[in-house]
């Protein structure tokens, strides 16, 4: 049996919410990723993980600094250095827009680290894990469209240009199919945004890919297991077992905004048995930093009182908290922040937000400030505007008719 673990979208370097962690100066959230991947290491050591597969955008950006790099470094040297093989799929957060410059990931290779193999062109790799079975990665990349559209015969119409870089990622994964060793288990990776997948708010911190692609194009029967990465919420697409293929977005190991307040988040693991899927692919969540909303309304008797209470009902040790306050502007102005605040100390960040309640504000012109009749308002404003001065006569006419058959028409 190989057991593989897939995650994706770390996007380590991430830092809202963070302030610097004492100890290191390094930015909190920064370490809460780290964390997060130190969580499935030690998952992966107890519980006979083979190959641990990344699925794409290890940093928040192509340009990680020398801090975050190391971070990463030290982590997956971990992985290896305890004999589990560790699978790198370059993501659109690992690939500079300039082909020719290298990846975040190619200093792996460029040292020859043992048993870490790197993906930054499509392909298949033939992993060989620490009991001597050997497992097929058959890997695709993002792609940019850019590079795509070089490759297609041109003008189309948008939607024409959308199926065809379609057909040619399909047929890319056709490719590799039929490259296979039949003898052997075969994962397929890749790092794009199928069309039927759900995306939560955040995603457009990083980045939805300038394509999409059929569900159908990724989903081969030649791969039991489809290790998908790009999309930070986990999801299944398909699950067509026996014979088929299950399909699955790992999403992203920790939360980036309050967006992402309810996703679970996590890796999933993968048993092969022969080439086949020994049984269902497992969700193994992770202790995320949790983020949590608070909203309340304060009462205008106990103003203070009540917002504590909607706190209190609430789990904010060590969270990311929003209280959202609906009130009038001038009843927000009685609360004691300060004992709401006090309130909030368990927390690991936390803000209050007020939401006042529209207020219906009449705006009076003080030209007409006094009593006045329709015909009285009409004469005092043509007169008072310089600009109707040349056809003031006309405008006073056409206007006092208009005024006469709308009350006309009212006393009718």
């Amino acid at each position: 049996m190989i057991r593989i673990l897939h995650f994706s979208d770390y996007h380590l370097g991430s830092d809202s919410y963070g302030k610097p962690d004492p100890a290191t100066g390094i930015n909190q959230r920064t370490l809460d990723f780290a964390t997060r991947l130190d969580e499935l290491i030690e998952f992966a050591f107890s519980n006979g993980v083979d190959v641990v597969l990344f699925a794409g955008d290890a940093f928040k950006n192509a340009h990680p600094s020398p801090t975050v790099q190391k971070l990463l470094a030290e982590r997956i040297w971990r992985l290896a250095k305890g004999g589990v093989r560790v699978f790198l799929l370059a993501g659109n957060h690992d690939l500079p827009r300039m082909v020719a410059n290298v990846t975040a990931f190619s200093v792996y290779p460029a040292l020859e680290v043992e048993n870490v193999t790197v993906a930054e062109r499509a392909g298949i790799y033939v992993v060989e894990t620490a009991t001597g079975e050997r497992l097929q990665i058959a890997a695709m990349p993002h792609f940019w469209r850019s590079a795509l559209l070089a490759e297609i015969d041109r003008p189309l119409a948008p939607e024409e240009v959308d199926r065809a870089i379609d057909r040619m990622v399909a047929e890319k994964v056709a490719y590799l199919a039929e490259r296979l060793n039949p003898n052997l288990p075969a994962v397929l990776t890749a790092h794009c945004h199928v069309n039927q997948a759900a995306i939560s708010d955040a995603q457009d911190m990083y980045g939805i890919s300038d394509f999409q692609v059929l569900l159908s194009s990724v989903a081969h029967r030649s791969f039991p297991y489809v290790a998908l990465g790009h999309i930070h919420k986990k999801q299944v697409l398909a699950d067509d077992r026996p014979g088929g293929c299950f399909v699955a977005y790992s999403g992203s190991l920790d939360r980036v905004d309050f967006s992402e307040e309810k996703e679970d988040k996590g890796f999933y693991v993968v048993d092969y048995e022969g080439t086949g899927l020994a049984h269902e692919p497992v969700f193994q969540s992770v202790a995320a930093r949790r983020f949590v909303t608070v909203s309340a309304t304060p009462s205008s008797d106990a103003p203070t009182e009540s917002v504590l209470d909607a706190i209190a009902k609430h789990d904010i040790s060590d969270a990311i908290v929003r209280v959202r306050l609906s009130t009038p502007r001038d009843l927000y102005a009685t609360i004691d922040l300060g004992a709401v605040r006090r309130s909030l100390e368990p927390a690991y960040d936390a803000r209050v937000h007020p939401i006042y309640e529209r207020e219906h504000v009449v705006l009076r012109d003080p030209r007409f400030a006094g009593q006045l009749s329709e015909a009285q308002a009409l004469e005092e404003y043509v007169r008072s505007e310089t600009s109707l001065a040349r056809d003031a006569d006309e405008f006073l006419r056409l206007g006092r008719d208009l005024i006469n058959d709308v009350l006309s028409g009212a006393g009718a």
